[in-house]
Order: C-alpha cells, then structure tokens, then sequence
C-alpha cells in the first residue's frame, strides 16, 4: 500500500514496551503566514451558528473478548481464551476541530481497564498526523485477561453551519505550495486512494481532463454531484461477531466495526455500503488536487429517535475539502454531507442551487465527530473489521472478539462554562 503522509515512523520498537513507554513520530502541519492585505477581509465564506450549537461530551468503547472456542456437545461450555501480552499500546484518534466542532482539551478522559482494573489512566498526546489528527496513547504491560476495555471520553460544542456560495465561488486556487496539512489531505489512506486508476480515470472523464479549468468550490460541487449521480449504497454499514455456547447456538451478537469497502470498491462497483459514499468523494477530491479528509461522526439525533432498533451504533461519515484564500491567508474546510445530500434526493439539484447539505447543514449541531480515519492514521492493528482504534500487541497480536459501543449526552454546564458564553 502506498506510504501515509501523517507518520513517518509510527511506533517504536516494543522490545522493553514493558518498562518504557512507545514513541510516535508526529509531523508538522503549519503554513507560513502572509502579508498584511490591503482589501478589507470579509471574513469566512463558512460560519458557524453561534445560536444554533451544542455541547457534547460523546463516549466510547472498544472492547476486547477472549476467543471462544465453540463446542459441538451442547453440555461443554465454549471454552475463552485469555488476552496474555507482555505490553502493548493503545492508540485512540482525536480530533481537535472540524468545520463545525471544536473539541475542549481540558475535558477530554480514558482509560484501558481489564476485569475492573484500570491499567491506563494517563494517555501520551502526540499530534502531527494526517489531515490534523491526534493520537492518544495508553501505555499497558503485564496483561492477562477475558476482556480488555478502552474507554474515552470527548468533550466538544457541534454548530450548524451556513456557507456564503457567492464569495465562495470566487476564491481561486492558490498560487503557492499547499501547507503541510493540506499536503496531507491529497495523500492517500487507508480506504480513500486518490491513485487508484479508476479513480483517476472517473476524474479525467469528468473533468475532461482539466479540473482547474473551474474554481476550487465550484469544481467540489461538480464532482459531489457526479459521484451522487454514479453510486448507489446497496451494502450495510456495520459488521458484527456471533458468540455463544456451542456451534451453531448464537446467543449475543457484537458489533465488531465498520463495513467500509474503499473508494477503489466503489469506483468499480459503483455501489458498496453507505460509508463507501464518503470514501469514494473523498478520494476523487484528492485525484483532482482539492485537499480533502473523511469526517466520521456519531448523529445524537439519530440515536434518539423513538421506536428506532439500536442493533448499531448511529455513525456516519462526511466529507470536508480545502478553500484557500491566498488574499487573506486564510484555509477553510467546507463540509460535504455527502449521505444526507444523496438521502436527500437520489439526483444531484442544479449546481447553481443552494444545495442542503454542501456547506449549509441545520444538522451539525447534533453530530459529535469521532475521527479522520477509520483505522488510526499509524501502523498499527485491531481485532477486526476497522474501528477508529487501534494497537501494537507484544509479542504478537492475540486472537480476539472486538466490540464497540459510542452515546453522547449533553455536557453540564458549568459557573465557567456560563462565563465564557
């Protein structure tokens, strides 16, 4: 698979993972700033509701299960088999900020507890990665267990988002070199591959060929509509674990990830599962040069609605692409909600319309974004299908169920919080 922009060498040897903690590399994501402009700024072409926000505190869960061996006699119990590891780290995405949330660093919590004992309560922070990513990292050693659990816990304010097409369509595309993190965001990932030659080949068709003949927005809008117009999400958006007693005698079924095909899948299928969608613009983004990163959320509203089956988890993904205004010196990421857009009508609407999900979204307010990656953005592994976590196991990664489980609630307020509004 081709290299990952965000790491350059991701985790350390854990030969004495036991005794000392494992190091991530981190890279640089800054652009130099410009000169003072002459023209008055008008300010952002994407702003955030100021009265139509939340604040969330969104948690998580991934557990970890024995392997169950299944028996064929029904009287012998399925025998577990326990999680021994001399060391390992645990990594877990953070997000800091998006086009519509900011997360709040000072209340942002975890820890790896195995049977009611906590292992890790202090995470390493270590920034740098790919499209502004951070990892969290739980340093563990001297593990025998049935069950693992990582918990977090993210406090962020979610705000709708309103976008200005007019001064948005007259932004150019820049001059310059692109900042390291914007850089970062043409680079391909696990699940969005901007060269593969399908992709490619849909992007020339498409553009013929030429995609700067058209602004940075105005071709973003074009290819959202294109890759609407193509895919059909006919798959499911979750893969699960069966375990239970005997063979063929399923008593508890897990959640165990995401069914995420890849945006090569989706070039050639022209269908796979929803998130498939959300992988599938942004890597045809990344092939005409727009920089652009998955944004993977959990919809609080969904998750309340009345009578609604909780079998899985309400998660989804959206797209953000890269506006920037050499004028002003300013970069913006513009939300695409390519799925609500696509739920919203099956055709793409007139491209010189008001699109409502392109930019302009009265949903962001309850979405608690997750992560920029389905799999850490690191060379790292799970237990399964892909799961926003990940981790390096010594001496080897054992057999295991995984689970995962995410809810928000409304973060209380407090004498601060009311002072700083």
């Amino acid at each position: 698979m081709n290299r990952r922009t965000a790491t350059q060498a991701v985790l350390a040897s854990i030969a004495a993972a036991a005794h000392a903690p494992i190091v991530l590399a981190r890279q640089t994501s800054q652009r130099g700033g410009g000169g003072a402009s002459a023209v008055r700024d008008p300010g952002p072409v994407l702003t955030r509701q100021p009265y139509d926000r939340r604040d969330w505190t969104l948690k998580s869960e991934i557990t970890l299960h024995g392997f169950q061996m299944r028996a064929d006699n029904p009287e012998n119990i399925a025998p577990t088999s326990r999680l021994k590891l001399e060391a390992a780290a645990i990594v877990w995405p953070i997000v800091p900020e998006s086009a519509m949330h900011t997360v709040d660093k000072s209340r942002i919590s975890g820890e790896v507890r195995i049977e009611g004992r906590v292992l890790d309560d202090a995470p390493r922070f270590v920034g740098g990665y790919q499209a502004g990513t951070e990892l969290a990292i739980f340093d563990i050693k001297d593990i025998d267990c049935v069950t693992l659990t990582l918990h977090m816990s993210v406090a962020m304010t979610s705000c709708q988002t309103r976008i200005d097409e007019k001064r948005a369509m007259e932004i150019a595309w820049p001059t310059k070199p692109w900042s390291s993190l914007a850089a970062s965001c043409l680079e391909p990932q696990l699940f969005v591959d901007p060269n593969d030659p399908v992709v490619a080949a849909l992007v020339k068709e498409w553009t013929n060929n030429n995609p700067r003949k058209a602004g940075p927005y105005y071709l973003a809008k074009f290819l959202a509509g294109r890759v609407i117009d193509m895919f059909q999400p006919t798959e499911g958006a979750f893969e699960s674990t069966g375990r239970g007693p005997q063979r063929g005698v399923t008593t508890a079924v897990l959640i165990s990830g995401f069914h995420v095909n890849g945006s090569a899948y989706a070039a050639r299928e022209k269908r796979g599962s929803p998130h498939d969608l959300a992988c599938l613009l942004c890597a045809v983004y990344r092939a005409a040069g727009l920089p652009a990163r998955l944004v993977i959320g959990y919809d609080v509203k969904d998750s309340q609605e009345p009578n609604k089956p909780r079998v899985a988890p309400s998660v989804r993904a959206w797209v953000e692409f890269l506006l920037f205004d050499e004028v002003n010196n300013r970069e913006e990421w513009i939300p695409v909600d390519i799925l609500r857009q696509r739920n919203f009508s099956s055709r793409a609407p007139a491209i010189n319309q008001r699109w409502q999900f392109f930019g302009h979204n009265e949903e962001f307010d309850f979405m608690a974004p997750i992560a920029f990656h389905w799999h850490p953005p690191a060379f790292v592994t799970n237990s399964g299908a892909p799961s926003i976590w990940g981790w390096l196991p010594k001496p080897g990664n054992p057999v295991a169920d995984q689970s995962m489980r995410f809810y928000a609630f409304e973060t209380p307020k407090t004498t601060r919080d009311m002072k700083r509004r």
